[in-house]
């Protein structure tokens, strides 16, 4: 799988043998040129970046579906490949562990590929077992959450989430609770991203087309903002 990723990202070309087909196997034409991964837009994606082996897809509709590059594919035409596992979109009723609306962000967790992180519109951040596709923890943070990251080096099991208001929500996984929010005023947070060589230190991108740098260990405001002047 890795050399298949490695050669297709070098080209720099589509490759339209590989198709993922969601469909149910009951409901799919394999035969049909219109083969799709979800019912809706696909809004999220995530390699595993251990062997680069699972992918994971994420629709607008709010399914999360789990693909393995090195099998799974069907039997019939050895270039499309099945979801081994879906993770449905959750009913009105709020039966069901997936979420209610659709994904905006999937991220594994990095120390662990059998742990992925998922965020949506629900306003919710979940944490999923990757080899059994199911619910380990839930987060409600009362504002559609737009993107999440984790540190690659930290000790500690932040994740920081941008959100649809002006703060950057951090949610730790080790206590189950939002743990602290980053209070800046530049309108929604799109984006975070955690310091390669420090443990405490991210950046947010917001919506007033400036960054923020913090030390989360700091009280008062950002260290540090980048903008155009």
């Amino acid at each position: 799988a890795r050399s298949v990723t490695s050669a297709l990202v070098g080209a720099f070309a589509p490759a339209p043998q590989h198709r993922f087909n969601g469909q149910s196997a009951a409901a799919a034409d394999e035969r049909a040129h219109d083969i799709r991964a979800h019912g809706a837009g696909v809004a999220a994606l995530a390699l595993d970046k251990f062997d680069g082996r699972i992918l994971l897809s994420g629709g607008a509709e709010g399914s999360i579906k789990l693909w393995d590059l090195e099998g799974c594919r069907s039997p019939h035409q050895r270039h499309t490949f099945r979801p081994v596992s879906t993770i449905a979109r959750s009913t009105g009723g709020g039966t069901g562990a997936g979420h209610s609306h659709g994904i905006t962000h999937l991220g594994f967790y990095p120390f662990d590929p059998d742990a992925f992180l998922s965020g949506s519109y629900d306003k919710s951040l979940k944490l999923w077992s990757t080899q059994r596709s199911t619910l380990s923890a839930e987060f409600d943070l009362n504002a559609t959450i737009y993107s999440h990251s984790t540190s690659p080096i930290a000790d500690h099991l932040l994740v920081a989430c941008a959100t649809q208001h002006s703060n950057v929500r951090l949610v730790d996984l080790k206590s189950g609770s939002a743990v602290q929010a980053l209070v800046a005023h530049g309108g929604p947070v799109l984006c975070t991203a955690w310091s390669p060589r420090h443990a405490h230190v991210l950046v947010s991108g917001h919506a007033d087309g400036k960054a923020r740098i913090w030390d989360i260990r700091r009280a008062g405001g950002a260290i540090a903002q980048l903008d155009q002047e």
